[in-house]
């Protein structure tokens, strides 16, 4: 087996891996890990729910429980895959921190105005 092919598989592999890391996690929880023993929500609760609302086709619901779990999942996705990119695309490191940096900052403000009404 080709190196090339040995590296698509080891990708694909690690992201499975995660993705049922994920599932399990949410299911052996029940949610939050950090709401179950703190009881308080953490800034990015809500958007496993949003999500799954989301792909169920209940878009309005998705966007109640967490507005921003679309970015938040771009963000994640690309700060997951930042060394292979800024490597390959060092041009984007900028951009990339101003939208880390955007995305945290709604997702902040979000939360601290959620928390008052709580």
């Amino acid at each position: 087996m080709g190196v090339r092919k040995k590296k698509i598989i080891t990708f694909f592999m690690i992201h499975i891996g995660v993705f049922i890391f994920f599932l399990l996690y949410y299911w052996l929880f029940d949610g939050c890990i950090i709401r179950k023993f703190t009881g308080i929500s953490c800034p990015t609760c809500g958007v496993s729910r949003a999500w799954l609302s989301f792909l169920s086709g209940h878009f309005n619901e998705a966007f109640n429980y967490h507005p921003y779990f679309i970015p938040l999942t771009i963000v994640f996705l690309l700060l997951v895959h930042s060394p292979l990119l800024l490597k390959k695309f060092p041009i984007i490191k900028k951009p990339l921190i101003l939208l880390c940096v955007v995305v945290f900052s709604l997702t902040m403000m979000r939360y601290l105005t959620f928390m008052n009404f709580m």
